[in-house]
């Protein structure tokens, strides 16, 4: 397969054939990164060489003109990197009229896992894109509390620790725990090596044994595929869209199995498949060859996600298309600890603007490159009365046909061990068939509880204002609670992407879960100047409304301990750490989000300092602390009871 390179961007009758070099290699880059399903769709030669050039200038990290021109008028700075990995990529942050300003990180399109051992300790892996440094434009951050939440640390491990040659593109980092507490970090990379002209699209992964301080990348990759000549972009083959799950039920008879499904594309034959590979408790590294999980030949395979069941019968779900027009979610098993799969049959049609090339975004703050259905499939292993059930969740606009303007969550369950599926309905709750609800997650806690959390806009008629929105039902979907936003502050995803090349938040978002607490994390850009935050919520289960407990954002700089005694009956005390200076405000607002007090609103150097507030004169009942610091801010609900 030969990828189309737009003659313009070489035809300059004085350029060198360094420059020439140095161009080609600055387009690869940003083609790398927009290798997505819109490239791989099997279609003629020439509509094939449009679309990558569209995406190709829809994919860039910063704006591709004014970085072609700083790379031809900078021949030896860039030159000089190539040559000497020793120098830093400050290199092209000159202090002139072609300088490449920083712009505020943006984190996004992140996991997260829960600690089995351990449920205080919460892993979040996530993605910082810095579209203003071409020669390193992405790490992986990775957050881990040991607390619950109350503070978080930032690891020192961030995915690219052991990149040899440069990073230009990846993603799509996934974690999760096995039964003993040791957590697996799985992320793409696409290394470049400028010496040799080629790269390499890897599958890699990690482990942790101290809940997410640090980590130990294995040597060898789950999966990668070799692109041989950055000339021509030939490759052999590229993994994306990665998931992972353990058996982690004891009684099963593949009990510590490590599963990962992901997409696996052969771009010379225009051949895409889900691959399957696996790592046994024993082993130290995933096996060297996959299974094929689907029986069909598709035009398009995506989005896998699996998991398993108390039987150890491994359950797969991905989007499938057969003629690259029409889309449905697909459903196959493993009986046999991923050796073989049975042949997939359909969940349900998908009725949604996915793939268009059309330049006009149908959700704004999400290009249509990455407008996906991104379908999530979990098995009830509780044990309780609906164990054994398999439920799904994806976005669309319909089921066979389009039924609304606006996007919605749907979702689907089978009661048989997946041989048949219930038909599929729309989950939240609101009436308004313009607005958007996308992007969904969903988990299944210890008492058998379906939560589902996702991106609303009900609240905004202009249908851009975005919150963060949650459901849960007690009885296997039947009901539902209603639905309601954890996010304080809704975004304009009209300036989502305007700090991270219009990458936004990504497509994943994560929702797990203890007995007591259902646990959203999430990225918004709050701040409407393109800075992108983490945000968790920690909401209290009860028997017919969501009560949001404990909010905040996810940053390593500060953290504040839960008020105590709670409850309070004179006295409440909370300590604040800081890691940095910061300007710091502490208030207490009741239910109703009047403010009651303010308790100080001045700056802080670092280190920790404690605090006291007496309730007297407060009227028994429920009351909320907020703390705000430069780098974010935490609330903690605590309850005043007044002697008898």
């Amino acid at each position: 397969m030969s990828h189309f390179i737009p003659y313009s961007i070489y035809n300059s009758p004085d350029m060198s054939h360094t420059q020439f070099i140095l161009r080609t290699i600055s387009f690869i880059l940003c083609f790398s990164c927009s290798v997505s399903v819109n490239s791989q769709r099997a279609e003629s030669p020439e509509a094939f060489k449009q679309r990558v050039s569209q995406l190709v200038k829809n994919k860039f990290r910063t704006d591709p003109d004014f970085l072609l021109d700083y790379i031809r008028e900078h021949p030896e700075e860039i030159a000089q990197f190539l040559h000497n990995k020793n120098i830093t990529t400050q290199v092209i942050r000159r202090t002139d009229d072609n300088q490449i300003n920083d712009t505020p990180e943006a984190e996004s399109e992140l996991h997260a896992a829960i600690n089995p051992t351990n449920p205080d300790n919460i892993i979040v892996a996530a993605m910082k894109s810095d579209p203003n440094d071409f020669l390193a434009p992405l790490t992986f951050p990775i957050y881990y509390t040991h607390d619950f939440g109350n503070t978080w640390q930032l690891s020192n491990f961030d995915g690219t620790n052991n990149i040899e040659g440069m990073l230009s593109g990846g993603g799509d980092p996934i974690v999760i725990f096995d039964a003993n507490g040791t957590a697996y970090l799985t992320w793409l990379t696409l290394e470049l090596d400028f010496a040799s002209l080629t790269g390499v699209m890897a599958l890699r992964f990690a482990t942790s044994t101290d809940g997410g301080q640090s980590w130990t990348e294995n040597p060898q990759y789950i999966d990668y595929g070799n692109i041989t000549d950055l000339y021509t972009f030939n490759a052999d083959k590229f993994v994306d869209k990665e998931w992972l799950v353990v058996d982690d039920v004891p009684q099963s008879p593949y009990s510590g199995n490590i599963y990962i499904a992901y997409t696996d594309v052969d771009p010379a034959n225009y051949d895409y498949n889900i691959s399957l590979r696996k790592k046994l408790p024993e082993a130290d590294t995933f096996t060297d060859s996959s299974v094929r999980v689907n029986t069909d030949s598709y035009v398009l395979t995506q989005f896998p996600s699996l998991d398993t069941d108390a039987s150890g019968v491994l359950h797969v779900s991905f989007v499938g298309s057969l003629d690259g027009t029409d889309f449905a979610l697909y459903y196959t098993k493993s009986e046999d600890g991923g050796e073989s799969f049975s042949p997939e049959i359909k969940i349900s049609d998908i009725s949604l603007p996915i793939f268009s090339t059309e330049p006009t975004p149908y959700i704004s703050g999400i290009t249509n490159q990455r407008l996906y259905p991104c379908p999530h499939l979990r098995v009830d292993n509780t044990g309780g009365v609906q164990d054994g059930n398999i439920y799904a969740v994806w976005t669309a606009n319909g089921i066979s046909t389009q039924v609304t303007d606006g996007a919605d969550i749907y979702f689907c369950k089978s009661i048989d061990g997946g041989t048949t599926w219930e038909t599929p309905f729309v989950v939240n709750s609101d009436i308004n068939p313009v607005s958007h609800q996308f992007y969904p997650a969903l988990n299944i806690n210890p008492d058998g509880k379906i939560i589902v959390s996702y991106y609303d806009r009900r609240d905004d008629p202009n249908n851009q204002n975005t919150n963060y929105y949650l459901t849960w039902s007690d009885d296997g979907g039947e009901n539902w609670v209603l639905d309601m936003a954890v996010s304080t502050e809704a975004s304009d995803f009209s300036q989502i992407g305007s700090s991270n090349g219009d990458f936004g938040i990504g497509e994943y978002t994560q929702v797990i879960s203890t007995t007591d607490f259902a646990i959203p994390i999430w990225s918004d850009g709050r701040d409407n100047n393109g800075n992108i935050d983490l945000y968790a919520a920690f909401v209290a289960f009860e028997s017919s409304a969501i009560h949001l407990e404990d909010f905040g954002t996810i940053s390593s700089k500060f953290g504040i301990t839960d008020p105590s005694p709670n409850p309070v009956i004179n006295e409440m005390r909370i300590s604040l750490q800081l890691q940095e200076s910061s300007n710091v405000g502490i208030s207490v607002y009741n239910k109703a989000g009047l403010l009651i007090k303010e308790i100080t609103n001045q700056h802080y150097e670092s280190g920790q300092y404690d605090f006291s507030y007496h309730t007297n004169g407060l009227a028994s009942g429920a009351y909320i602390l907020k703390v705000h610091t430069d780098f974010g801010f935490k609330t903690k609900q605590f309850l005043v009871v007044n002697k008898p």
